[in-house]
């Protein structure tokens, strides 16, 4: 180990640590709970070998040919947010009692980017959902001036649209939107498409990851466990007027901070949260797409 890399571990405290490696180097196979979601994954990324398919049924152009890439997509974001997990599951076989103490805030700095990338994939296959969802519903030129016309859709998702309007993000209110708009449908397959975005959206874990992405993205992501430096919560308080420090060197840690582990447990259980509204949305996308299109999915799509 160079000596540049302690960060001042001699010094007392650890300022600063660059952290060499993000994932452990163990290589063992995919825990059990993470197979539903890895099956989940392949059957949406192969959605896009039918896209030509598809295609041939779209009344509009482009409209299922993307709807079906989509979902390609979608299937290999989730892929990598398992992936993450897997991989922050390895470090838990590295035993970490001859680690230097910044070896082992370093192992942690690795854990905590594992742990946000896969509530970075999460949430974007969440919104993925949203968008899915969206895009079923345009196959009904009826809903058009519903979905157009909504407060937060104002759209009718224009087939391979690059533009930011024309996606939307997973959380209540677009998913409320969605209901209403579906319930004007005539097709009666629609009724309920938008339910699985609508549970999912107001989920707790879903609300729970939003905020750790908001603290990631928006607000002070604080440092990792072991680091000294500044915890979220002053260490100055008050007396008499005047304030006051404690003596010695204070780690930069508030007990309510987010650590590796809670990142991750937050991001496995919104995980979870998705992977189950997206097979319910699966179940009511076949009977959907065979009323709205004429399309009929083999049993292996």
């Amino acid at each position: 180990m160079d000596d540049d890399r302690d960060g001042g571990e001699g010094l007392g405290g650890l300022a600063a640590v660059l952290p060499w490696q993000l994932c452990s180097g163990l290589r063992q196979g995919f825990s059990p709970d993470l197979r539903p979601c890895l099956n989940l994954s392949t059957r949406w990324q192969c959605r896009g070998l039918y896209a030509e398919f598809w295609e041939a049924a779209s009344r509009e152009k482009g409209r299922l040919y993307e709807l079906a890439g989509y979902m390609a997509g979608a299937g290999e974001q989730l892929a990598l947010a398992c992936l993450a997990d897997h991989e922050f599951g390895q470090w838990a076989s590295v035993d970490p009692s001859p680690a230097r103490s910044h070896e082992k805030v370093a192992a942690e700095m690795a854990q905590r980017a594992l742990a946000e990338l896969e509530s970075y994939y999460v949430i974007s296959v969440g919104h993925a959902l949203a968008n899915m969802t969206g895009r079923v519903l345009a196959l009904d030129p009826g809903l058009h001036q519903h979905l157009s016309g909504a407060k937060y859709v104002k759209t009718t998702f224009t087939p391979f649209s690059d533009a930011r309007q024309d996606w939307l993000s997973m959380n209540p209110k677009v998913a409320r939107a969605l209901q209403e708009a579906a319930a004007q449908s005539d097709i009666p397959s629609f009724a309920g498409l938008a339910d699985p975005a609508a549970g999912l959206a107001g989920s707790k874990p879903w609300r729970e990851l939003d905020e750790v992405r908001g603290e990631h993205f928006h607000r002070w992501r604080s440092q990792s466990t072991g680091m000294t430096g500044a915890p979220k919560s002053s260490p100055w308080s008050p007396d008499s007027g005047t304030l006051r420090i404690g003596a010695g060197r204070l780690l930069g840690q508030d007990p309510r901070d987010p650590t590796a582990a809670s990142v991750r447990q937050a991001a496995a259980e919104a995980r979870e949260a998705l992977r189950l509204a997206a097979e319910d949305f699966n179940l009511r996308l076949r009977p959907a797409l065979r009323e709205a299109a004429g399309l009929e999915l083999g049993d292996d799509e």
